[in-house]
């Protein structure tokens, strides 16, 4: 998944047309210390979960879903 984020960077950057300074490791990097710090605070990875404590209670286990 890494590898097809990459080729689409470099194709909207235009590398395949002009010499691109940035290896493949200085975008990873790029990509790891810019662009994750600044998307987790406005785009947060969150999972949200509908718990029925009816339905979901494990059986034989007391207050445990």
């Amino acid at each position: 998944m890494i590898n097809d984020l990459v080729r689409h960077i470099k194709a909207r950057l235009g590398a395949y047309h002009r010499k691109l300074e940035l290896d493949d490791d200085a975008i990873i990097m790029c990509l790891e210390q810019e662009t994750l710090k600044t998307l987790s605070v406005y785009f947060p990875y969150y999972i949200e979960y509908i718990l029925n404590t009816r339905e979901n209670r494990i059986p034989g286990l007391n207050n445990q879903y």
